[in-house]
This record gives C-alpha cells, sequence and structure tokens, in this order.
C-alpha cells in the first residue's frame, strides 16, 4: 500500500477516498462499518485541511497487502466501475493544487465523513456517492466531478441540518 501511495503522490487522497468506499458497496455492512469509514474520511480531511500534500498513512498500513479475496473483489466490483466512470472523466476546470479549492474539499468531506460515520438512518449511500465523486475529481483533476461531489456532499449536509432543528 505504501508504494501505491508513493506513486500517486498528490492524488493519493482522491485514490484513498475511493478505496475506501470499496467496503461501502457491499449491500450488507457489518454493524459499525460505516462508522469506522466516515472516520477515516474525518481524518484524511483534518490532514487536507493541516495542509498535507499526501496522505499520512501509519507504517502497518503502508506495509499493508491487498489480500487475493480483496484482490479479487475489487477486481470484479469496483474496476468496472471505476472504468465506466473513468470515461467520463478528464483533467478540466479548477487547478487541484490551489489552496482554496483543497480547502472546500478537506471541509465538505470533514462534513460528510462525520454524517458517514454518525448514526442517521439510511445515510450511507448518498454520501459515499459524494465522496466517491470527490475521489474522481482529484485522482484525474476533473472539477466536474468535484463539483457533483459537492452539490451531493451539500445536499446530505442539509438535509441531516434540516432534519436536526
Amino acid at each position: 500500500m505504501g508504494e501505491i501511495m508513493d506513486r500517486v503522490a498528490h492524488q493519493g487522497y482522491g485514490l484513498v477516498f475511493v478505496l475506501l468506499a470499496a467496503p461501502m458497496a457491499v449491500p450488507i455492512l457489518p454493524p459499525g462499518a460505516s462508522t469506522v469509514v466516515g472516520l477515516l474520511y474525518t481524518l484524511l480531511a483534518v490532514q487536507m485541511l493541516t495542509g498535507r500534500r499526501q496522505p499520512w498513512l501509519p507504517e502497518r498500513a503502508r506495509s499493508w497487502r491487498v489480500s487475493p479475496a480483496a484482490a479479487a473483489m475489487i477486481s470484479a466490483r469496483v474496476l468496472p466501475l471505476m472504468r465506466r466512470l473513468e470515461r467520463f472523466s478528464r483533467p478540466r476546470g479548477l487547478s487541484t493544487a490551489a489552496p482554496l479549492v483543497i480547502w472546500l474539499i478537506a471541509a465538505l468531506v470533514l462534513l460528510t465523513g462525520l454524517i458517514l460515520a454518525s448514526p442517521f438512518p439510511f445515510m450511507n449511500l448518498l454520501p459515499t456517492v459524494a465522496l466517491v465523486l470527490f475521489g474522481i475529481g482529484l485522482l484525474n483533476e476533473d472539477a466536474v466531478f468535484l463539483l457533483g461531489g459537492a452539490a451531493i456532499s451539500l445536499i446530505v449536509i442539509l438535509v441531516v441540518v434540516s432534519g436536526l432543528g
């Protein structure tokens, strides 16, 4: 995992965002899975907000190897979806290297990650879609995907805030 992260460098957040969404694609999640994934997104957003150019992973995570079963699941479910999405994604629009762009994305990822980690019912799918769009947008420097992620993220945040009030 560390080698992969080193190769993608500044696009590492996008890769991790997409990889973290993979468990959320499983129809029946074990209890607490969305909480763990949401907190991981939150930690990544904090790293982005503090100005880290690429995600920091503990040594244990950097040395992690993908199991054959996980690789088969990724190949069967995640890669075909990514290939379909990448047909529509290409570098365009805003530079994702701009500090303001990164800060805004990080703030939305932070709030969306907290919502994903929360016990709100039926709040797994839309936050995950927003986070995948952010991931693809960061990977391909695609402002259209970033704006799509931002729009869905803002809708999710508004739904939760209006439900609390």
